[in-house]
């Protein structure tokens, strides 16, 4: 039997991995065989930082162009290279250290044509539900992770819940388990809801008084109430970046600047008459949605003078800023997943899988020290709700952009019921409020860190090695 010879390296730099094959690849190689055999032995090292099992998986194939890409948006196999697939690795839910394994593997293949192989990480995971109160629409995650708010349109409240983890290997101060802790009354009709780590803020749609509600996150409980001018209804809310201000956005139009520590608010008439659905806001500008016109309207900051608008097409429900500072909009009617640029110039535009949408979250990049400081995240998934139960992955960067994920997709559990706001918190964790069904449902998601050796030292992760023999010995028996 041929000794055994690396045809891969060993590598300490896996990126995090939100439920997204693209950037999650861990090593990948091409090389021509010896014999009719080969055999695989993957050494490993791999710990998962979130509430999800994690995996490294094998993809052996053939291509006829070697170095083809193995596997689709879902991670599954292209039945035209008739790729094997074989599970080498795994971890279950958060660990404090890498568990090591080591595995071998056998795989017929024709000599005459080179091998395409790659290891890849997987994360698989059971979903939870969470009760909420009457007919619930919207939905915020504090950054750091720790509690949710879920606006509830026929009760005039808000549902306050804290984020937990199963699992106490790493973050052994937080309760196992998420749980609704508060119900907080706030106005009438509340919509949109936003956060950051110190306040959360809801817009009243029928609350003239209570047109904006303001709670303090450390004691769930209500620092003041703000009306808008007379006439106006909110629909949604974003909080600026130094949380000084919130802004509001209006059926008839308008977009108001509301004064976090007293309540006082500007405002500009962004699109007099006109439903403005969906606001995101930068530190140099406000990005407003239009319903009825189709377009995405920017509002300098700090004078909230001269909107530009870009048109975007179908009728915008939710306004999103990326991470990396890409303004994303989803659009009804078109059913589209449209990116403008800071000048608003249209970039991409992406047809999504499913009909009416209603909202999207962007997954967030991981903080340092996790990772390096320095050290750029990429921004590539996207989770969207549709009506109808339904729900998608949605890649947006990577060699994946413009692709829904081929697993994580279709029919949430339960009755039909529009998913009507999304989130998604540092865990790769994803939520949807089913609002006819009175409940959030939460899918582990998770992410996979392996970062040894960086400065600051962090947990997550060690090595990965791949070796082959040009031949297996015949007559031998090899575990898979």
């Amino acid at each position: 039997m041929n000794a055994l010879v690396p045809v891969g390296s060993m590598t300490t730099n896996f990126t995090q991995h939100d439920l997204s094959p693209d950037g999650a690849e861990m090593l990948t190689g091409i090389f021509t065989p010896a014999g009719p055999t080969i055999e695989f032995a993957v050494a490993s090292a791999l710990s998962n930082l979130g509430t999800a099992r994690a995996a490294l998986l094998l993809y052996v194939g053939q291509p006829d162009v070697p170095g083809t890409r193995l596997y689709d948006a879902g991670a599954q196999p292209i039945p035209a290279y008739d790729v094997q697939t074989f599970s080498v690795g795994s971890v279950g839910c958060e660990t404090g250290w890498a568990l090591t394994s080591y595995r071998t593997v056998r795989v017929d293949v024709d000599p005459d044509k080179d091998v395409t192989w790659t290891v890849l990480a997987a994360i698989l995971g059971a979903a939870n539900i969470i009760p909420t109160g009457t007919n619930p629409v919207g939905l915020a995650i504090t950054p750091n992770g720790t509690k949710a708010y879920i606006s509830n349109s026929s009760d005039g409240t808000v549902t306050s819940a804290v984020l937990g983890r199963p699992g106490y290997s790493v973050f052994n101060e937080l309760q196992p388990q998420d749980e609704a802790v508060a119900t907080i009354a706030v106005g009438a009709s509340p919509l949109g809801v936003a956060c950051n780590d110190s306040i959360a803020v809801v817009c009243n749609f029928d609350d003239s008084t209570n047109r904006v509600t303001v709670i303090d996150v450390a004691t769930d409980t209500v620092l003041r109430h703000s009306a808008l001018a007379s006439g106006q209804h909110a629909t949604s809310v974003a909080i600026s970046p130094d949380g000084l201000y919130a802004y509001v956005a209006t059926y008839e139009g308008v977009l108001f600047r509301v004064t976090i520590a007293d309540g006082s608010s500007t405002s500009v008439a962004v699109s007099a008459g006109n439903e403005l659905r969906g606001v995101a806001v930068s530190e140099t500008a406000a990005y407003v949605g239009n319903h009825a016109t189709g377009e995405v309207h920017r509002v300098p900051l700090p004078d909230m003078t001269s909107p530009a608008s870009t048109s975007v097409g179908g009728n915008p429900v939710a306004v999103r800023l990326a991470p990396d500072g890409v303004v994303w909009v989803a659009s009804r009617g078109t059913n589209t997943l449209r990116s403008i640029s800071a000048d608003g110039v249209l970039a991409a535009d992406y047809t999504l899988p499913f009909g009416d949408v209603n909202d999207f979250a962007i997954s967030p990049p991981v903080a340092p020290p996790v990772v390096p400081a320095d050290e750029a995240q990429p921004v590539r998934t996207a989770y969207v709700g549709f009506d109808d139960n339904k729900w998608c992955q949605f890649n947006i960067g990577g060699d994946f952009a413009g692709e829904a994920h081929t697993i994580h997709r279709g029919d949430l559990p339960g009755a039909a019921s529009p998913s009507a706001a999304i989130a998604v918190n540092d865990y790769g964790e994803i939520w949807i409020v089913q609002t006819a069904l009175d409940r959030v449902w939460k899918f582990p998601g998770g992410r996979i860190y392996c970062r040894a050796g960086t400065t600051p030292a962090v947990l997550y992760g060690e090595y990965l090695d791949v070796f082959a023999t040009a031949a297996a010995e015949p007559g031998r028996t090899h575990p898979t």
